[in-house]
């Protein structure tokens, strides 16, 4: 929604709950990825690893660029934040890499979890 409304009409409505939010599942992905890697550890030579590996760092970039942008928009209190141009491109483009693992991700899991018939939470 930011992003159409920023290319649409110049504004950024809901920013103020796209941070909140961002900073809620940060919290939550990052407690889920410590389960998976005790799980999962250590990094073998795998092409599920090296996915896992891509996946962490276009993660890590996207919610660096967030914070950076949360950082300005925390200055700008009330009146519009002047952000980066690169980093708002990164953010987004980032986040849109960090979606297509996720959902590909979960995607796996649940045929996974068809085809030996177990529970999708157990791992």
């Amino acid at each position: 929604m930011i992003f159409c409304a920023r290319l649409a009409y110049g504004v950024t409505p809901g920013e103020t709950l796209h941070v909140i939010g961002g900073i809620v599942l940060t919290a939550l992905y990052a407690a889920y990825q410590w389960r998976h890697w005790l799980r999962v550890r250590p990094v073998r030579m795998r092409l599920d690893y090296g996915l896992g590996l891509l996946a962490t760092a276009s993660l890590f970039l996207t919610q660096a660029s967030g914070f950076a942008l949360a950082f300005t928009w925390w200055q700008a209190r009330g009146v519009a934040a002047d952000y980066a141009p690169v980093v708002v491109a990164l953010h987004n483009i980032g986040s849109m890499l960090v979606l297509t693992f996720v959902a590909a991700h979960v995607g796996a899991v649940l045929q996974r979890a068809r085809l030996i018939g177990g529970d999708v939470l157990e791992g």
